[in-house]
């Protein structure tokens, strides 16, 4: 959430380890700070989500989230209609998007659908079948190798 209002990471560093360390001993830069126009409120939600020790966290994903709700209730820049389908055009091959979200290029058409159902597809089934496939190969594999050790040391 930090990196999505911001548009920079929290934590960086010249390797893994030095961003991992980071996170469990630094504490990010304030939103305010790399994004002044974001409100005071949202800032102190995400630094309460990132807080160190777990009792200064949320209780919950549930009180988080109720928290998120209260403050988009109170912000316009959080006022946000749920919608079924968002489609939005293809932009130019060129095109950044904004910067406060870190810049992209590419196409942006999106169809997102609020549908929870979950549905296997095709690539499901077939990757159920191949991990059928490759469990009785090893099967057969092994049962060759073992009559192989068991004919070539006993019949000598």
């Amino acid at each position: 959430m930090y990196q999505m209002i911001s548009g920079t990471l929290p934590f960086t560093g010249g390797t893994v380890i030095d961003i991992a360390t980071s996170h469990l001993t630094k504490t990010a830069e304030p939103l305010t700070k790399r994004e002044p126009t974001v409100p005071g409120e949202l800032a102190a939600f995400v630094t309460k989500l990132m807080n160190k020790k777990p009792s200064d966290r949320y209780e919950s994903a549930s009180a988080a989230r109720q928290k998120l709700l209260k403050l988009s209730l109170k912000s316009p820049i959080l006022d946000m209609q749920q919608t079924d389908t968002i489609i939005t055009s293809k932009l130019p091959d060129d095109h950044l998007g904004p910067s406060r979200f870190g810049g992209f290029k590419g196409n942006l058409s999106t169809d997102v659908s609020r549908n929870t159902d979950v549905v296997k597809t095709d690539s499901s089934k077939k990757s159920i079948g191949i991990l059928i496939g490759l469990g009785v190969g090893i099967l057969v594999a092994g049962g060759a190798i073992a009559w192989y050790l068991i004919q070539h040391y006993f019949n000598k």
